[in-house]
């Protein structure tokens, strides 16, 4: 077994009272060679060896005072764009994370160390510090300052083929989110990326830094927002545009409907519903929107009128002297009716319309192949409509979120409203021009409806991120990269979401996830925390600064993983017993090594990390301990 060693960090400098011994010896051999006659080559010697071992003492002690002054931690630096591109070209391909340096399981030890001492053990005394440059008091400073000083810092470099297994960030409020997305953003911006920014809160700080980063990179153009509360002023937004199958339709809507109490039946009784909608309005021509399979669905009318109008399109050209024999099938039905006293209003057969009942009969009868779909959308028109609503009670309020005041005309366009100038966008056409897409959902004035836009933005991504993946040859490049950063992450998770991060590396999108405790993802999938787990798991890179949340420390804790660390113990005694010869004492004192199996950062260090300090875990494996600085755009 090898032998175990402390050693002390904040023992006093004895190197220094060497190196000054050794100045005293040098003079008095100096003085010696001029009044004495010793020979010339004794001489030489003697000052060789004092000049050697006063340089090695000196030396020594100047690093154990470098090592007690870098204690003091460093002060908040401030980087112009113009400073960071002078970086950025000598990184290849690299993203900058300010300045750290690789935590070792001898940095674990230290920690363990020093956490055990006051402050005013750690800390020089604030004139020694003022005589090295060091123009802050780390006493009143907020955190731990020393945490950052137990390493040389150099640059932190990080390939983004690094960020490809999507990276989770854990902070509290105003420890380092905001500086590390406008960091990350112009990096991304500057690398020519697509980065799309999905902000439940509205920070006008998080637009700012998507707009002064397109400003900052010569092209303010790139930037386009969409904002709830803010109609007039961002794009319309349509998740709907892009499709091959009405089938992609109907799985992207569903998939943004929280199942809660009703189950998968009925979520796969939805699809249905949307699926025959959409394939029916594809063969009359017209676009589905959130807004009009919203209308179809709740209004019985248009139901009836998409139907009838899909069985005249389909019928015409199939039905001999088709105008004759349809009027003829509506005298008939109508002739039945009145013979019945007129229209009743229970059936489906006795409330429609005489025209629709014609056209439906001419359906059945016909004896080739038929569509399935305008079949579905019969069988759903005949069934009991009490039935129907209960079947498709968690897709309406989902359809009505996306709809409300000025939501229908936002996110469910009007390409043929002429006096509506606000340019139209969706996923594909974001990633296809490269721009800075920002998304502010509004959720604290209402988190619902702004759960529901964030999942449908992000289903559409999901959509879009298929194609990617499909239609991408082996070995051919793919488009640019595709950021997709999420502030406030538990307020966006949804099943397109989850779906994207396991899947999205594929398709070039990498998910950057925000959050301040891990016990709101939990609640957001449900309580379950073995889901929860599971999603984080799809998390390769983690991003930790200040954070306070017990279930978060738990969850880095497991990440960074553990470390032997080497802990002294100290035992003294003392005794005493007369015998014949007198009174006897004796005394014992004696010190233990052992070691003891420690998480590899303290949750005491993770608690109290400083502003715009982090610990974080890269490509599953190196642990870096950095800082960044403020970044200020320029033009």
């Amino acid at each position: 077994m090898r032998e175990l060693k402390a050693d002390s960090l904040f023992r006093p400098v004895f190197e220094g009272r060497a190196a000054l011994a050794w100045s005293l010896a040098l003079l008095w051999i100096v003085g010696l060679a001029l009044f004495s006659n010793l020979s010339g080559t004794a001489m030489a010697m003697m000052l060789f060896f004092a000049m050697f071992m006063m340089v090695l003492r000196y030396y020594q002690a100047a690093q154990v005072w470098d090592y007690k002054v870098r204690l003091s931690g460093a002060a908040i630096d401030k980087v112009s764009t113009s400073q960071l591109d002078g970086v950025q070209k000598q990184l290849q391909d690299s993203v900058w994370l300010g300045w750290g340096w690789e935590w070792q399981p001898s940095h674990t030890q230290q920690a363990y160390d020093i956490l055990k001492r006051d402050t005013e053990e750690i800390y020089p005394p604030n004139w020694f510090l003022r005589l090295k440059g060091v123009k802050f008091d780390p006493r009143g400073m907020k955190g731990r300052q020393w945490v950052h000083g137990l390493g040389t810092e150099k640059d932190v470099i990080v390939p983004f083929t690094g960020f490809a297994g999507h990276t989770a960030i854990a902070a509290t409020t105003g420890a380092i989110k905001t500086s590390l997305y406008k960091l990350l953003v112009y990096q991304f911006v500057r690398a020519g990326d697509t980065v799309i920014i999905i902000d439940p809160k509205g920070d006008k700080d998080l637009k700012a830094i998507g707009q002064d980063a397109a400003t900052a990179c010569g092209d303010p153009s790139r930037f386009i927002s969409f904002h709830p509360a803010f109609p007039s002023q961002g794009v319309r937004f349509d998740g709907l545009k892009n499709w091959e199958r009405e089938s992609q339709v109907a799985s992207r809507i569903t998939q943004i409907i929280s199942a809660g109490e009703e189950g998968n039946n009925f979520i796969d009784f939805c699809w249905q519903v949307i699926t025959s909608i959409v394939a029916c309005m594809k063969i009359i021509g017209r676009r589905p929107t959130i807004a009009s399979i919203l209308d179809h669905i709740r209004a019985l009318d248009n139901s009836e009128k998409l139907c009838e109008d899909v069985l005249v399109q389909w019928l015409t050209p199939r039905v001999d002297n088709f105008s004759s024999q349809i009027n003829e099938k509506i005298q008939s039905i109508t002739s039945a009716q009145n013979a019945k006293g007129g229209r009743a209003k229970s059936t489906f057969a006795e409330k429609a319309e005489p025209r629709l009942l014609a056209l439906i009969a001419f359906f059945k009868e016909y004896q080739g192949p038929k569509p399935a779909e305008i079949d579905s959308l019969i069988g759903n028109l005949e069934s009991n409509r009490e039935w129907f609503g209960k079947m498709i009670v968690a897709l309406t309020p989902t359809l009505t979120k996306l709809s409300t005041g000025d939501l229908r005309g936002m996110l469910s366009p009007d390409y043929d409203d002429p006096t509506d100038l606000r340019p139209i966008y969706d996923m594909g056409k974001v990633i296809q021009e490269g721009k800075i897409f920002y998304m502010g959902t509004d959720a604290l004035s209402d988190p619902a409806v702004a759960s529901a836009i964030a999942a449908f933005a992000i289903s559409d991504l999901a959509a879009e991120a298929g194609s990617l993946y499909n239609y991408t040859e082996p070995g051919q490049k793919r488009q640019k990269r595709v950021h997709l950063l999420i502030d406030e992450g538990s307020n966006a998770i949804c099943a397109p979401l989850i779906e994207i991060c396991n899947k999205g590396r594929g398709a070039g999108i990498h998910v950057y996830l925000a959050f301040q405790a891990f016990s709101d993802i939990v609640t957001k999938m449900g309580g379950d925390v073995n889901a929860a787990k599971r999603f984080m798991a799809n998390m390769n890179n983690l991003i930790v600064g200040a954070t306070q949340d017990t279930d978060t420390l738990d969850l880095i804790s497991d990440k960074f993983g553990e470390v032997d660390v080497v802990s002294a113990n100290r035992s003294q005694g003392s005794g005493q017993k007369t015998e014949d010869v007198g009174l006897e004492y004796s005394a014992t004192k004696s010190i233990s090594f052992s070691e003891k199996n420690r998480v590899m950062i303290p949750r005491s260090v993770l608690m109290s990390m400083p502003d715009l300090q982090y610990v974080a875990v890269v490509n599953r494996a190196k642990i870096f301990k950095g800082r960044i600085p403020i970044l200020e755009f320029q033009n």
